[in-house]
């Protein structure tokens, strides 16, 4: 075998020895990158969640719970409920319109007597508008809606969640939709109700900030698996609108664990809603890595892979000449084992 054949041989062999090494130590190290990947999309879908839930909606919550609870307690509801004449429903009614004119958020403020019938109301349009107020021989009989059902037989004082759901007005669905969530508090005097507070709120803007990220679709569902909010806007509301999507059709294989109250599976997480918005929708907040967040950590890795690839082959190529000796002179003594007859080499 001539010199210049075995340079060849070794160039040859030593490339695909190097090529071999560089795949394997790629695929342990993808593999092994991949668990990181998961990892850090658990990470990140702990720290998303947890501050939807606990920075953004609980504390919404929270506040409009304390604003239901000063009316109930306001004095000028109080005095117009033991003795009504005009001044003092006047009265209210300038308690209840500052009460809007200080949160956007504040769809109606109502208080509505013990037979059913709005007494007063406060309305908004939106959140840019101002509060008005609706005019005596506009207001309406709620005593057959569902809310004014639960909380009039309430035997304490204690604040009451509505669905979120979407605003009925005159027994019909507004068009547009108008997102709503209902806070409410019976008025009991001497044993008896005597009327409720109600507030409606924006829930399109209260739960605005839950739907908003850059690596994960938000979706909202009630225990029904019906759609309270998905990334696709014409699948929301689905339990009150013609969409016939539901839970099963978005998560077919995962349904039922989202359903059974699991936190994690191959393609979600999720967070129990019920313990902030305690009410009738159970609702849940579930997370699913969004594909092109995916996307980029798998590329990012992929390129790594390639890039450690190249650089293997590259180191794997043999000087020719000076410092080659060594190399060459271990890889004849390898291939002495295997009886190749071999020329005596330079080393210099």
């Amino acid at each position: 075998m001539t010199n210049k054949n075995f340079k060849f041989m070794f160039f040859t062999y030593f490339v695909i020895f190097g090529i071999l090494v560089a795949f394997f130590g790629s695929f342990v190290g993808y593999n092994m990158n991949l668990i990181d990947i998961k990892k850090n999309i658990d990470k990140a879908s702990q720290e998303v969640g947890l501050i939807k839930k606990f920075d953004y909606l609980k504390p919404d919550i929270e506040k409009f719970d304390e604003i239901v609870k000063a009316l109930s307690t306001n004095t000028s509801l109080e005095e117009y409920i033991t003795s009504p004449d005009k001044q003092k429903r006047n009265n209210l009614t300038n308690v209840f319109y500052a009460i809007s004119m200080s949160n956007n958020f504040i769809m109606q403020a109502r208080f509505i007597s013990e037979e059913g019938k709005e007494i007063i109301r406060v309305d908004r349009k939106n959140k840019y508008d101002k509060p008005f107020i609706v005019e005596e021989s506009s207001l309406q009989d709620k005593s057959q809606r569902d809310y004014f059902q639960i909380v009039s037989h309430m035997k304490e004082a204690k604040i009451w969640h509505s669905r979120i759901d979407l605003n009925i007005e005159n027994g019909k669905i507004e068009v547009p939709y108008k997102p709503t969530f209902r806070v409410a508090q019976p008025i009991i005097k001497d044993n008896k109700f005597v009327g409720m507070v109600i507030v409606n709120l924006l829930a399109s803007e209260m739960i605005s900030g839950l739907k908003k990220s850059t690596s994960f679709d938000h979706f909202i569902i009630d225990k029904d698996g019906y759609f309270i909010t998905h990334p696709n806007d014409e699948y929301s509301w689905s339990r009150y609108t013609n969409s016939s999507i539901r839970l099963y059709d978005e998560f077919p294989l995962e349904a039922e664990k989202i359903l059974a109250g699991e936190n994690k599976g191959e393609t979600f997480y999720s967070f129990q809603l019920n313990d902030i918005l305690d009410n009738e929708d159970k609702a849940i907040l579930i997370l699913k890595p969004k594909i092109a967040y995916q996307s980029t950590l798998f590329s990012s890795n992929i390129k790594t892979s390639i890039l450690i690839i190249l650089l293997s082959i590259l180191v794997s190529i043999p000087l020719v000449g000076k410092g080659v000796g060594a190399k060459l002179l271990t890889f004849r003594a390898f291939l002495t084992l295997f009886s190749c007859d071999l020329p005596s080499l330079p080393l210099g």
